[in-house]
């Protein structure tokens, strides 16, 4: 990688359309942190790989629904469901598997669940994904997050009690140290009551390094945020505070047809107006002469 001085902090002050409404608002930007020195990266295409019947059935019959099989959507190249239509597997053109047990997960339980704790769950959703050869070398545990559905006083509105209904156990991984970001990013299982596992999310495309590209300096995606090219933020907010700035590989989600990995520039913080304050994560393309942004899901 070249090295180059590291930017000087900066502020800026800005007009920009506030989000959901129609009229615009100041908004301040505030640049908490240096500006990475990175100009190019290795660039990563994704080895076009397009599955083929015996595979898919295979996986179908790794799931127990190759019997289940039914016309698949557009984007689709195999569909499963049971006759109840609460058990769901989808396999796309590059590989990509999504499984959903609906009668067990984001459903409001009847009594309480026996979620594991974390460290189990990573050893269950470990096991899981290895039985079913589902697990990259390369996979690393990001995080374990609980799924959570509220209830309301309706009367008021006021959120009286929230409910863990399962656990995410999410893998990520690196390229040379550099993150993949995206909703293909991500390889998840969902873990229900008593450590079973009722989801995965896998879509993680075999990639192959191509050489190293040329990128936008993150000063210039920093110009391009001051301009407001970074997608949506919730209304309410008058300041947005930057306090990482990182390079990554932004990754397609499922049925999405990709040819190598976005590199982006990512800008992490929060939005803030008073005591009032959320996280936010603004990515902006670091494809020279690129513009629009990719936005995380």
């Amino acid at each position: 990688m070249l090295s180059l001085p590291r930017e000087e902090k900066q502020e800026s002050q800005l007009l920009i359309e506030s989000t959901g409404a129609s009229e615009y608002a100041n908004l301040k930007i505030r640049l908490n942190t240096d500006l990475p020195a990175q100009v190019e990266i290795v660039r990563y295409e994704v080895v076009q790989k397009k599955i083929d019947d015996k595979t898919a059935k295979a996986l179908a019959e790794q799931f127990g629904m190759s019997e289940n099989i039914v016309p698949p959507e557009d984007d689709e190249y195999l569909k499963a469901t049971d006759d109840s239509k609460k058990l769901k597997l989808r396999i796309y053109p590059e590989g990509s598997i999504t499984y959903h047990d609906f009668s067990k997960l984001w459903t409001l339980p009847k009594t309480t669940l026996n979620l594991p704790e974390k460290g189990e769950a990573i050893d269950i959703a470990t096991d899981y994904l290895t039985k079913k050869t589902l697990l990259p070398e390369d996979a690393k545990i990001k995080m374990v997050v609980s799924d959570q559905l509220s209830r309301k006083d309706t009367s008021t509105g006021e959120i009286i009690e929230k409910i863990d209904t399962n656990l995410q156990v999410i893998f990520g991984r690196e390229l040379i140290g550099v993150p993949v970001i995206g909703p293909g990013s991500k390889l998840k299982v969902y873990i229900g009551d008593g450590g079973e596992a009722i989801g995965v999310h896998k879509v993680w495309r075999k990639l192959g390094a191509s050489g190293t590209t040329e990128i936008k300096s993150s000063k210039s995606a920093f110009e391009e945020l001051k301009q407001g090219n970074w997608g949506s933020l919730p209304p309410g907010y008058d300041t947005v505070t930057i306090n990482e700035v990182y390079l990554a590989h932004y990754e397609e989600g499922p049925g999405v047809k990709q040819d190598y990995l976005e590199p982006v520039w990512v800008f992490e913080g929060h939005a803030s107006k008073g005591d009032k304050s959320i996280e936010i994560e603004l990515t902006v393309s670091a494809t020279i002469g690129q513009k629009q942004v990719v936005e995380e899901t």
